[in-house]
């Protein structure tokens, strides 16, 4: 069997606490990580949750044009602007309209790795700010944290209080 690394600390807090996943939202850093369709990118809501978005994102997804890293231009190591995909003539007013919705969400260097950040209080995570996002979530969701915590693909030297 072949040892794999934890679950990233953020992946696993929002597959234990659903509640969390309204909260937790990506910080783009080169882009390469972040899906443009399906993550939430800097405190905004998953693209692939506007429709009229849908018949873009089947033609781009053709075409492999999926993370931020793809429809970057880049000079030297800094983001420069969004690259034209050569979008057919029906197209173009939607692309215009998803490069607007991108506004804010530019990777900013080509080195930096992408990460999560936490939305509610400026990208920090706290105890108090966990706490009060758990009082007052929905307590009718079920969710095993045993299962989510000690079941989850860790080294066995990580995993040892199993």
């Amino acid at each position: 069997m072949v040892d794999r690394p934890c679950t990233p600390v953020w992946k696993l807090i929002k597959k234990v606490l659903p509640q969390f996943r309204e909260n937790i939202s990506k910080s783009p850093g080169n882009g390469k990580d972040i899906n443009i369709w399906s993550d939430r990118i800097m405190g905004s809501n998953p693209r692939s949750l506007l429709q009229a978005f849908r018949p873009l994102q089947l033609w781009m997804e053709e075409r492999n044009l999926i993370t931020l890293f793809d429809i970057s231009i880049w000079n030297q190591n800094k983001w420069q602007d969004w690259k034209d995909p050569q979008t057919p003539i029906d197209l173009r007013d939607l692309w215009t309209n998803f490069k607007s919705s991108l506004s804010g969400s530019a990777p900013i260097n080509i080195e930096i790795e992408d990460r999560y950040i936490w939305d509610s209080s400026g990208g920090r995570f706290t105890v108090k700010e966990g706490y009060k996002t758990l009082q007052a979530a929905n307590h009718s969701t079920s969710w095993n944290l045993f299962t989510t915590v000690w079941k989850s693909e860790c080294l066995p030297k990580i995993k040892h209080f199993n």
